[in-house]
């Protein structure tokens, strides 16, 4: 309908409102039909939430160490520190989620599949908003209580949270698996129109990668799938130091390291699903435009 209207203004001699002039400067931008709305605004939102977490965890150098604490060094810091951080981290990652959950309502018309993936996604989020519900439950950061005895509801605090890290890598492994399943017949489709393309035959492995979303979301399986013993083992670990009455310290120093690597693979796992890919943009036909440009954006 709004072609139409474009079409009727521009048969016009006289274009005299300006602020039309002014708003279609700037709206182009964001109307143009080559805008891959859900997929763009997914990375926008990741990113914005991501970076407000970070942003707001700063804030901590600003705030005064109580004595007798260990990190954050108070209950105002835990806040600032792990609660409102966590709350957009994890915000950001369950927004990240939906680029399968979207790619595959777009291409699959099989609704039983359907249903799986958002089983499955909805599971692996509720174990996020778990994640951010334990973070504002507020641990005793005492080093010591009155009497001189070591409190330890910080390593405690600690192993729930863990736990809930093992739970959301194999709600995350069942998402990946419900999304291949669901799309298994666009892979092969996909696989055949590379294979019969003479333009894509040296380098067929990176192109595959590059131009077929569902390899990127094989390899997110993968990658948690590797990741989830090592994080399982740390648990366990972390238990039974729990339980000793001389707890190694440098299973505490550990959880850190654990922690980083953990914000790598979690990376990796999202630049490995959305991506741009010309060539099935290029070979969009004309008279099948408004078909093919909702596919395609999903493709990325």
């Amino acid at each position: 309908m709004q072609d139409l209207i474009n079409f009727g203004e521009k048969k016009s001699v006289y274009n005299s409102n300006k602020s039309d002039i002014y708003q279609n400067i700037f709206d182009h931008f964001i109307i143009n039909n080559f805008f891959p709305w859900p997929v763009n605004l997914i990375l926008i939102g990741h990113w914005l939430l991501r970076s407000l977490g970070t942003s707001v965890r700063y804030i901590l150098e600003f705030r005064k160490h109580e004595p007798n604490t260990i990190w954050p060094y108070s209950k105002t810091n835990w806040y600032i520190a792990n609660s409102i951080p966590s709350l957009f981290w994890l915000s950001g990652e369950i927004l990240g989620d939906w680029y399968p959950l979207i790619r595959t309502r777009v291409v699959t018309n099989n609704s039983r599949k359907i249903r799986i993936v958002y089983f499955t996604c909805l599971i692996y989020n509720i174990t996020k908003l778990i994640g951010i519900l334990h973070q504002f439950i507020l641990p005793d950061l005492r080093i010591t209580d009155e009497n001189g005895i070591k409190v330890r509801d910080y390593e405690k605090s600690k192993i729930r949270w863990w736990i809930i890290i093992v739970l959301s890598q194999m709600t995350s492994c069942a998402y990946d698996l419900s999304v291949i399943a669901s799309l298994k017949n666009c892979l092969f489709n996909k696989l055949e129109e590379l294979k019969n393309n003479s333009n894509l035959q040296k380098n067929s492995f990176l192109e595959k990668f590059k131009k077929i979303s569902e390899f990127r979301i094989i390899l997110s399986m993968i990658i948690s799938l590797i990741f989830l013993p090592f994080i399982t083992v740390f648990v366990v670990i972390q238990i039974n130091n729990y339980h000793k009455n001389n707890p190694n310290p440098k299973i505490i120093v550990l959880d850190s390291s654990i922690e980083q690597f953990r914000q790598v693979i979690l990376n990796s796992q999202l630049l490995s699903k959305p991506n741009n890919s010309n060539y099935l943009v290029s070979n969009i036909k004309p008279f099948d435009y408004t078909n093919n440009i909702k596919i395609n954006n999903f493709s990325k």
